[in-house]
């Protein structure tokens, strides 16, 4: 599935809301102004059916500009944040991270749910661990709870670039693939598995 929302906080421009940026960064400290700049995304999980077991989420991109290990890490949000508002400062217009750039656990999960390592440019697509998995499916099961992803790693400044969904080109927007098995069948002895791709 395309991503719903997505946004870039820069720090060098801290009261800037970049939610209609074409290209998505994530880089400890960048080149041109030693300051770090992180991601969000979010993806909208009505589609799938409740009570659906999930076997196995991937996510999707374009790389335009090429990272190496350690790569970036991907961190389940614990608040919401709206697309044309949220910035370094904050989730919203009205309101601040506890603390700028989304570093605080009051903010977002620290538990690593996957990494993106970029090697070469072009599709990258990155497995949720089991934890990744268990987030994704306690989107399913309360839906208010789903606030996407960041996607951050204080301790890599080799930058990651890959297109938003507001890239030009369709395809190379970011886009969640969900693995799933259906429960709720007759007879519930085997159940459908299906695959969910926004």
């Amino acid at each position: 599935m395309p991503a719903g929302e997505t946004c870039r906080c820069l720090g060098a421009e801290e009261d800037v809301n970049f939610g209609d940026a074409t290209t998505l960064r994530a880089d400890a400290e960048q080149g041109s102004t030693g300051e770090p700049v992180w991601s969000l995304i979010k993806w909208d999980l009505s589609g799938i059916p409740t009570g659906a077991t999930i076997n196995d989420v991937s996510i999707v991109v374009n790389v335009t500009n090429t990272t190496a290990a350690p790569g970036f890490d991907l961190f389940a949000m614990r608040i919401g944040w709206v697309e044309s508002e949220a910035t370094w400062i904050g989730p919203t217009a009205n309101s601040t991270w506890e603390e700028p750039g989304v570093t605080d656990p009051s903010d977002f999960n620290p538990t690593v749910l996957g990494t993106m390592i970029g090697a070469a440019t072009g599709p990258l697509t990155v497995l949720l661990n089991s934890a990744g998995r268990a987030v994704v499916a306690g989107w399913l099961a309360d839906p208010a709870s789903n606030h996407g992803l960041l996607i951050s790693n204080p301790a890599n400044s080799n930058s990651l670039r890959f297109d938003s969904r507001e890239a030009t080109t369709a395809a190379n927007r970011p886009r969640l693939s969900i693995d799933f098995t259906f429960n709720d069948v007759d007879p519930p002895t085997s159940p459908p598995r299906l695959r969910f791709v926004r």
